[in-house]
């Protein structure tokens, strides 16, 4: 049954509607999925706690789940976890809140294969014991990240199995994650991190493995490894971040912006100040004809501002503040 949801409805008409009181079409939100037509369609999810034992399964195209604000809460007890698959193109989920506070190593949303997908305005809320990943996607192309809210999390966007082309993560608040926080491991072309907030983190927090990926207008403050780790990969752009505060631990083992094995990049006009080994670091022979401009440092304390060990690197005009 089609439905309109208040101001709700002046986006768009949910297919179906739950709600853990029983005014909705469904009081599970499975159920509510799996009431979908092939074509796909809108899930409405009212305000209240829906909790899983087992994973919500999306498996079908052109499904959007759509909440009530922080108000809509999934969340679980069971340990080990995904409160989320999905498995088909088209994707957004946005309004929702997603709790694994109550579990260890309980994991949000898994999307394997989801092209064209977004994830927008919604709450990731980790365990303080041993949480789990908030967003693992596995070979996801145009997938959008945006306006977010973070919290605990072993990787908040852990990229798995098969690259991300053309991604972009862009608006999301990042806080006190446990692991690294944006990595991709695996080798992705084109993608766009921007206008991000990163605080307080226990490993390094952007690790980057990529061709033509953009980072650029994101504040990192303060984590125990590196700010910005990026590996391989060529043509990359390192911009206009604000960074300061890593190697928070003092180990005079991490710096501010990292480069290994990368080449042909671009790494200009960010302010990096007082982390504790390098605030950039070009650190190895296979880092080639790299240009290092226009940054201010601060290494006030530290081990050095810019250290040069790779190939035909460009340094200039970069200033020590």
């Amino acid at each position: 049954m089609a439905m309109s949801m208040g101001s709700f409805a002046s986006r768009v008409v949910a297919t179906v509607v739950v709600a853990t009181d029983g005014t909705g079409d469904f009081t599970d939100i499975q159920s509510a999925i799996d009431a979908l037509p092939a074509g796909g369609g809108v899930v409405y999810i009212k305000e209240g706690d829906y909790v899983l034992t087992d994973d919500l399964d999306v498996n079908i195209a052109n499904v959007s789940l759509v909440g009530a604000g922080h108000s809509t809460v999934i969340s679980t007890v069971t340990a080990g976890i995904t409160l989320l698959s999905v498995t088909h193109n088209y994707f957004t989920v946005e309004n929702i809140c997603f709790d694994t506070s109550g579990a260890n190593a309980a994991h949000c949303i898994f999307l394997d294969a989801s092209h064209y997908s977004i994830i927008r305005a919604c709450w990731f809320i980790g365990s303080a014991g041993t949480p789990g990943w908030h967003i693992y996607p596995e070979g996801c192309d145009y997938l959008k990240l945006l306006d977010c809210f973070f919290l605990n999390g072993t990787e908040c966007f852990s990229q798995q199995g098969n690259a991300c082309d053309h991604a972009i993560i862009s608006g999301n608040f990042f806080n006190t994650p446990r692991g690294i926080c944006v990595n991709l491991a695996f080798t992705s072309d084109g993608m766009l991190i921007a206008n991000n907030t990163f605080r307080s983190g226990s490993d390094s927090m952007l690790y980057i493995r990529g061709y033509r990926v953009i980072i650029t207008n994101n504040l990192i403050d303060t984590t125990v490894k590196h700010g910005i780790y990026l590996l391989g990969g060529y043509q990359n752009i390192i911009g206009n971040n604000v960074i300061r505060g890593c190697d928070s631990a003092d180990a005079a083992s991490y710096d501010g912006i990292f480069l290994y094995d990368t080449v042909d990049n671009i790494v200009s006009n960010n302010v990096v100040h007082v982390c504790d080994r390098y605030q950039i670091n070009v650190s190895d022979a296979g880092c080639a004809n790299n240009k290092i401009e226009g940054n201010s440092y601060d290494d006030t304390g530290c081990v050095g501002g810019i250290n040069d060990a790779g190939t035909g690197t460009v340094i200039d005009h970069n200033q020590s503040v």
